[in-house]
């Protein structure tokens, strides 16, 4: 049975059923040089699914060499924990860089016909989705639920939205805390110092803080609370300097899931206190995403119950479909 991945925007939550066919790509690169004009995509970077590991041999091959040049020593697995073969031949995805002026869908064409290589494809940028949906009004018959938190914005027009999901009467039956699942917000920044989010931050237990050492040799250095893959570091905030627009969008849907709950302070969260993983996925340009599937592997194999994605777009993607079975797999 698949698990469920949710998605926020604003005070609403919405939730769909993963499965293993779900997400499969709506077109092959192999079919055409060129994708719909309305894709948006990184420049300098393409991801390639090859059909063996990346080895010194792999990286010697004359067709790829003379496609990519010297951009294979520049190839990073999505994927740290490689130690035998994973789910959907995600160990054999890497990211790879290669000249900004590059033409990414024409070289991801000419990629997938080579015999080495399962398929390539640009690395696609989503958007952030827009806060201030609201759900629809809907009253449950029943008795008057008591688990009511005392967070000022609980009961206002602040939270208004989350109180139509009829919280109370499922946090009567088991709030976030009495079992601790670890929610991972993947978004532009997360403010891990906010006065509502701290505590709920989850602390990855085997790496100590600011040490430079990769503690529990996970393949990332400090990464005590999550990961920033816009600026490989352990710090999660965001830049608020040139991405403002994206930490603000990852502290809200922080919030959203984690803040902390009961504590006379700011909001309530849906959870009740779960345990928070936060993911900085934030591209160069504000309002997008550009490390989502990074992201999306990072929490598969550090321990992510549930994984929140409030961005999105209009295309299908191989590598995402694979990565999603292989979040699948590992009980996300």
């Amino acid at each position: 049975m698949t698990r469920l991945l949710f998605t926020l925007s604003c005070m609403c939550c919405c939730m769909w059923m993963l499965s293993p066919t779900s997400l499969a790509a709506s077109s092959s690169w192999m079919d055409h040089a060129q994708p719909e004009p309305q894709l948006r995509y990184a420049s300098g970077r393409i991801l390639i699914k090859f059909t063996t590991r990346v080895d010194q041999q792999l990286k010697a091959d004359a067709q790829l060499q003379s496609l990519l040049g010297d951009g294979l020593k520049t190839a990073v697995p999505l994927a740290q924990k490689r130690s035998v073969p994973l789910v959907a031949g995600v160990d054999r995805i890497v990211a790879v860089r290669v000249d900004d002026a590059t033409d990414i869908p024409l070289l991801a064409h000419k990629l997938s016909r080579l015999s080495t290589v399962e398929y390539a494809e640009p690395v696609l940028l989503y958007d952030l989705l827009p806060v201030g949906t609201k759900a629809p009004s809907k009253s449950m018959p029943g008795a008057s639920p008591s688990a009511t938190p005392n967070d000022p914005a609980w009961g206002g027009t602040a939270q208004e939205n989350m109180q139509r999901l009829q919280l109370e009467p499922a946090w009567d039956v088991i709030k976030g805390e009495a079992t601790s699942p670890v929610v991972c917000v993947i978004d532009g920044g997360t403010n891990w110092q906010h006065e509502d989010l701290a505590a709920n931050m989850w602390v990855n237990p085997g790496e100590i803080a600011a040490n430079g050492i990769d503690d529990d040799n996970n393949g990332y250095i400090d990464d005590v609370n999550g990961w920033s893959f816009q600026d490989d570091s352990g710090n999660v905030r965001g830049d608020w300097a040139n991405t403002p627009a994206s930490a603000n969008h990852g502290t809200h849907t922080g919030g959203l899931l984690a803040a902390v709950t009961n504590n006379a302070i700011g909001l309530a969260s849906a959870s009740w206190n779960p345990r928070l993983m936060a993911i900085n996925a934030a591209g160069s340009n504000d309002n997008s995403i550009a490390f989502g599937y990074s992201g999306i592997v990072y929490a598969a194999e550090n321990g992510a119950d549930i994984v929140s994605l409030s961005w999105g777009g209009n295309s299908g993607s191989e590598a995402l479909q694979d990565i999603i079975d292989f979040a699948v797999s590992q009980g996300v």
